[in-house]
């Protein structure tokens, strides 16, 4: 980690080649499109604003770039946003038949999906359900 308290860490020369070799390794991961790196320059530099001391690890770039990202999409950011889906499948006993499964599948989203959404509101998780009649 390299900080700067009064110089630019995309155009001084002492902190340039760690700018880059910072951005370089955000390249190899795939995770952003050209236009989001091509970007993050303007959006690192300090010119203008010279005060305080500015980190250049590849973590902040990193979460600067997935803000760009958000931005780009048209999605609000959220400072504890998080790319983690796990998929839940509910299994049912093969013995079942169609009326039972349903029945069961009605019990755990509840009247209106009430259950649904007090399980969303108390765990802070979004819910999807996916089934035959998913697109």
């Amino acid at each position: 980690m390299a900080t700067s308290n009064t110089s630019c860490i995309v155009h001084d020369r002492k902190y340039l080649s760690k700018f880059h070799g910072t951005i370089n390794q955000i390249r190899r991961t795939n995770e952003f499109s050209s236009s989001i790196l091509q970007r993050l320059p303007k959006r690192c530099c300090t010119c203008h604003n010279q005060t305080g001391a500015y980190p250049l690890t590849f973590d902040d770039l990193r979460k600067l770039c997935q803000e760009m990202k958000l931005t780009e999409n048209g999605i609000p950011s959220t400072a504890d946003c998080s790319n983690n889906v796990h998929y839940v499948i509910l299994e049912f006993s093969s013995i079942l038949s169609q009326i039972q499964h349903m029945y069961q599948v009605g019990r755990f989203i509840g009247r209106g999906g009430s259950h649904l959404r007090l399980l969303e509101s108390t765990l802070n998780v979004r819910i999807n359900i996916i089934n035959d009649k998913s697109s």
